[in-house]
């Protein structure tokens, strides 16, 4: 144990982090929005972690419907090209149409699992 202030090992995600590949080809991030999203599989590649492994990577495969994490990726990878082009860019960065930035935070991504599972009565069936 170690008083005073410690530094954070984990790095926030940035655009650099993340890779898209379709049929084995790296596909850059300034494509347009539907050619990020027919990419078949992305891997995120984490720089430092908390348990203080670096290195590391975690690789999705694209599936079908409406939760997919490849197209969910796409989506923030496009939102932050175009609102930034920075490399350093991190994920949790939304940019509006307008060009405003805002930061998603642990609170406004608990505030959404939780009406998601009051709006689809998770509750209710003892989840």
């Amino acid at each position: 144990y170690r008083r005073g202030r410690s530094r954070k090992r984990t790095i926030p995600l940035r655009r650099k982090d993340i890779k898209f590949w379709k049929d084995g080809n790296l596909l850059p991030h300034n494509s347009p929005l539907h050619v990020l999203e027919s990419a078949d599989s992305a891997t995120i590649c984490l720089e430092n972690q908390k348990n203080g492994r670096k290195g590391s990577s975690v690789h999705h495969k694209a599936t079908t419907g409406a939760f997919c994490p490849v197209k969910a990726l796409a989506r923030r990878v496009f939102n932050i090209f175009w609102g930034s082009n920075s490399d350093e860019a991190r994920l949790g960065h939304v940019y509006r149409a307008d060009g405003t930035m805002s930061k998603v935070a642990d609170r406004d991504i608990n505030i959404a699992i939780r009406w998601g599972a009051l709006a689809d009565g998770l509750l209710a069936r003892g989840y």
